[in-house]
């Protein structure tokens, strides 16, 4: 983003008697509020949260969308004045959001500041990723997942599908949906569907890419998965099939997401699955059937379209 910043939290100088410092002498703190240059920035509208007088934020502040939903519904707003300056009352754990449209910018502090506060509002992006295939051609209908790896562990976040000419998937409000200043860890963008060596390109939440990233698919085959009921007839009624992680030889999973394709007349269609996948195939259960998993093969070979039949012969008791 070049000179573009998160909200961070700074205590300007107090030497002296500054007025950051005699605000809190006060028992109220300067905010200094700056755009992405670093520049005042008149007039921006946020949303302070003083969390000690609201006992139950934790529980909300795991997630970066429920927690700028909780200052945004708990808090009240304020507005900097034409030098970019408002005053909040002073606390020792607060939390100030942008209600500014088209920026984001969030700031928390434990402590009391000895001075004022520093907020810096960075324009908010979309992150547009194009999907081609093996021959470099757009393709469109193809599943894209955003991946978080949290503490090794790699975390589904949000799912688009390429669409248009240009067979763009878009990843809207991408800096809040990573967690602003909060972010942390890797980000990656990957397929949605079963690969055995899934592509991916890693994001850095603190330096968002502003042109379009292009993702380039691996060799696939299109699987369909027929099921059939106790009878040994197409399963009646309609259900969800899940192909789920990637996994090795050994069942470990390589790649983490899922697609989802609803049974209908007793059968879900694929259109794309990396060839030479395994995975886990999942029924997601039904009213009357419970859940069934087992591991899957997938197209062995680029183009390939393959059938896997299951019998889902189970009830609830």
């Amino acid at each position: 983003m070049g000179s573009e910043r998160e909200a961070a939290i700074s205590t300007p100088s107090t030497s002296g008697s500054s007025p950051a410092r005699e605000a809190v002498r006060r028992g109220e703190i300067e905010v200094s509020v700056l755009d992405g240059t670093g520049a005042p920035f008149p007039a921006a509208s946020l949303t302070f949260l003083d969390r000690r007088t609201n006992s139950d934020w934790t529980r909300s502040w795991s997630n970066p969308t429920q927690r700028m939903q909780y200052i945004r519904t708990r808090g009240r707003t304020v507005t900097a004045d034409a030098a970019g300056r408002l005053l909040i009352p002073a606390t020792d754990s607060g939390a100030l959001a942008s209600r500014t449209i088209g920026y984001h910018g969030m700031l928390e502090w434990a402590t009391l500041p000895a001075g004022g506060l520093e907020v810096v509002l960075a324009a908010e992006i979309d992150l547009d990723v194009r999907v081609l295939d093996e021959s470099g051609r757009p393709r469109a209908g193809v599943p894209v997942v955003l991946v978080r790896d949290r503490g090794g562990a790699p975390v589904p976040m949000l799912r688009r599908t390429s669409a248009g000419a240009e067979a763009v998937a878009t990843f809207p409000r991408i800096r809040q949906l990573l967690g602003g200043a909060t972010a942390s860890g890797r980000h990656t963008i990957t397929f949605g569907f079963p690969c055995l060596d899934p592509p991916g390109i890693e994001i850095d939440p603190a330096a968002l890419p502003t042109e379009r990233l292009d993702l380039r698919m691996p060799a696939t085959g299109r699987l369909t998965v027929r099921v059939i009921d106790e009878t040994g007839g197409p399963l009646q009624g309609t259900a969800n099939v899940t192909l789920g992680a990637s996994l090795d030889a050994e069942g470990r999973p390589l790649q983490y997401g899922s697609t989802v394709q609803r049974i209908t007349g007793g059968r879900a269609v694929f259109p794309f699955v990396g060839v030479g996948s395994r995975f886990e195939l999942r029924l997601d259960g039904s009213r009357d059937r419970p859940s069934r998993k087992e591991v899957a093969q997938g197209p062995q070979r680029p183009g390939e379209e393959k059938e896997v039949v299951l019998t889902w012969a189970e009830r609830h008791p």
